[in-house]
C-alpha cells in the first residue's frame, strides 16, 4: 500500500474527466493522438516539478488507488500488451523513483 507524501500536489491532463482514470483515459482517448511520452500528470515536490507519461502516470495512480505493484503491473502488461515481466519491472523501478524523489511512501 503507499501513501501521498505531505505537500506533494497532483495535477493531471486537463483532458482527463475527474471521474475517470488515467487508464480508462486513455482508452478513451484516440490513440492516434497520444504518444508514450505525452505528459499526462505533473506532480510538483516542495515547488519541483516531475512531468508524468503515460505508464508512469498510471503507475502513480494505480499505486495510490490501493493497487499492489503486480496488480499495477497487470494493469500496464493488458493496457499496453506487454510482457507481464517487464511490466513487473517498470512498475519496480518507476515505484523505486517515486519513493526516492519523496512523492510517495510504501506503509508496510
Amino acid at each position: 500500500m503507499f501513501t501521498l507524501k505531505n505537500k506533494v500536489m497532483i495535477q493531471r491532463d486537463y483532458r482527463i474527466n475527474k471521474d475517470e482514470t488515467v487508464a480508462d483515459f486513455i482508452i478513451r482517448y484516440e490513440k492516434d493522438d497520444l504518444t508514450p511520452e505525452d505528459t499526462l500528470t505533473v506532480v510538483a515536490v516542495d515547488g519541483v516539478p516531475y512531468e508524468l507519461n503515460m505508464s508512469a502516470s498510471i503507475i502513480l495512480e494505480s499505486l495510490l488507488s490501493g493497487k499492489s505493484r503486480l496488480e499495477s503491473a497487470d494493469l500496464l502488461s493488458s493496457l499496453f500488451g506487454i510482457d507481464k515481466e517487464l511490466a513487473v519491472t517498470s512498475v519496480n523501478e518507476i515505484a523505486t523513483k517515486f519513493i526516492e524523489k519523496n512523492i510517495i511512501e510504501e506503509l508496510v
